[in-house]
């Protein structure tokens, strides 16, 4: 399992307060040293103990819904005081993992993105109308821990959902998707640029091998194929 954040907490954290980095993609397999997978992250907390605060730090364009919703579970019933702060950007579900946070900061020129649910899917006409009920009810749960929250209504996240909406740091704290903004980065550039240089260099191979081994030869033979919903 990829622990990509224990090695940045352990050169970083000085104060004696745990701090958790999830600087990648958010997955439940993870293919690069990058990707924050649900079950290490599961285990890298447990192992810290019980400190009575711990700061997560954010950089993630999003990933696997469930595996967002399970770190945002696994933050949000921790009984230490939890700091989010998004040095750079908390994108679809990796929005979601911050609202764990009792406290939600958001650096200078930092952003969050949210949007509907997606994923690839093929097969019959009842599988692909299945699988748009699915989104449905993986949106409606979505927007649940958004409206907790921020103490918008449901109506008005769902209309954020679908038009794919982008804050600053001031429109989410102004939004209630942050408490306030922070007076700037306090992580060395070179672990930020570290975890975005590992996540943009597999983008593009990602793509490629599941186009090549699975969406194909799923359209070629006809069978049913069902990607897990990401956010």
């Amino acid at each position: 399992m990829n622990r990509f954040w224990k090695f940045i907490a352990a050169a970083v954290a000085k104060s004696g307060e745990p701090e958790l980095y999830i600087y990648g993609d958010i997955v439940d397999d993870g293919w690069y040293p990058s990707d924050v997978e649900a079950a290490a992250f599961a285990e890298e907390l447990a192992a810290l103990g019980n400190p009575e605060r711990i700061t997560v730090r954010i950089n993630s364009r999003g990933g696997g819904v469930f595996a967002g919703q399970a770190i945002n579970s696994l933050l949000a019933s921790h009984p230490a005081h939890i700091t989010v702060i998004i040095d750079g950007l908390a994108a679809s579900i990796a929005s979601i993992v911050a609202m764990a946070g009792d406290e939600i900061e958001m650096q200078p020129g930092a952003m969050q993105m949210l949007h509907n649910p997606l994923m690839l899917t093929a097969g019959e006409a009842d599988d692909l109308r299945a699988d748009a009920d699915v989104l449905d009810k993986i949106k409606a749960s979505l927007v649940e821990v958004y409206v907790a929250r921020t103490g918008k209504d449901a109506a008005a996240i769902s209309d954020m959902l679908d038009a794919t909406t982008w804050m600053t740091a001031s429109e989410a704290v102004e939004q209630g998707f942050a408490d306030r903004v922070g007076s700037g980065p306090a992580v060395e550039a070179s672990f930020r640029q570290a975890g975005q240089i590992l996540c943009m260099a597999g983008m593009a191979l990602t793509a490629f091998l599941f186009l090549a081994v699975t969406l194909v030869p799923a359209l070629i033979s006809g069978a049913g194929l069902n990607e897990t919903a990401t956010c």
